[in-house]
């Protein structure tokens, strides 16, 4: 993981963001997406159980990504 600098420039972000991690992906570490959720201002965090984010959870990543980009309320966590 890349360390974050300056989390203030997240702060100042006024779009919704939606920040999906996976339980044990070390390339994408959840502490880096709560991290990242964490300063965001407008941010939903969404953490899957392990599996694959396309093979295992590949219709509720269709809803989550969908639901989030249509502005339907904010997302639950799919395990």
């Amino acid at each position: 993981a890349v360390p974050l600098c300056d989390g203030g420039v997240l702060a100042a972000v006024r779009a919704p963001a939606l920040v999906i991690a996976q339980e044990g992906d070390p390339a994408h570490p959840v502490g880096v997406a709560e991290q990242l959720a964490g300063l965001l201002p407008d941010a939903h965090l969404v953490v899957m159980a392990p599996g694959g984010l396309l093979w295992r959870h590949r219709e509720a990543m269709r809803e989550l990504i969908g639901g989030f980009l249509s502005g339907r309320s904010a997302p639950g966590t799919p395990g």
